[in-house]
């Protein structure tokens, strides 16, 4: 990335962002785009753009991994988050990226492309369902520590969930990029980029349980 490129009324104005060398190629800066949104939006994807990947995570998967960890009814879930409706804005879906800062003013970019936080958002909402569920069920989340916990596992659990919905996993996406080629590539690219992001942030709700002394747990099933 070493020109950023200017929109006029007349015309466009390239301006390098660095000293560029005789015969060096020249690339355009699009702005901090998902490797999906490249791909929606112009046609291709690149190793650089994986930094600004994001994914989506739906509320009902947040919801159902809620119940099963409360051992709720669905009525009883159902009666929770509506009463939530009155006096809080519920979202229906959350994204998940890896809040990175853009390029700098030479179109440098940060090596550290770790995931550091669940959206607050979600954090915000679920917390709120389980202060509402609380009442209902005081011994299931009698302190803060037991409402975090029972938050970060369901996120876990949602995000597996997420996961499993995708045709393919991690290892065989990476398996059919080496035997693709064109745009099934590119839409391989982003599907892969999608589901490393989930596996971060699940991984990091596997720590935060960790530091709350939460260790390795299997996942609750519904009871049939």
């Amino acid at each position: 990335m070493q020109a950023h490129i200017n929109h006029h009324e007349d015309g466009l104005t390239a301006t390098a962002l660095r000293p560029i060398k005789a015969g060096e190629e020249i690339l355009n800066y699009y702005g901090p785009l998902s490797n999906g949104e490249l791909l929606r939006r112009y046609g291709y994807t690149t190793p650089t753009h994986r930094r600004y990947d994001v994914v989506e995570l739906s509320w009902d998967l947040v919801l159902a991994a809620l119940q099963l960890e409360l051992e709720l009814s669905r009525e009883e879930t159902d009666a929770i988050a509506n009463s939530l409706q009155d006096d809080f804005e519920m979202e229906d879906s959350f994204v998940f990226d890896r809040n990175l800062d853009e390029a700098d003013s030479t179109g440098c970019v940060s090596d550290d492309n770790s995931f550091r936080e669940l959206p607050a958002e979600l954090e915000e909402q679920a917390k709120a369902f389980l202060k509402a569920a609380r009442k209902l069920k005081p011994d299931a989340i009698p302190d803060k520590r037991k409402r975090d916990e029972v938050y970060l596992a369901a996120v876990q659990s949602a995000v597996s969930a997420r996961l499993g919905e995708y045709p393919t996993s991690i290892e065989e996406d990476r398996d059919l990029l080496g035997q693709s080629s064109g745009r099934l590539r590119l839409a391989i690219e982003v599907r892969l980029g999608e589901k490393v992001l989930l596996n971060a942030a699940r991984e990091l709700a596997t720590t935060k349980l960790a530091e709350l002394g939460v260790g390795e747990r299997a996942p609750k099933r519904r009871k049939t």
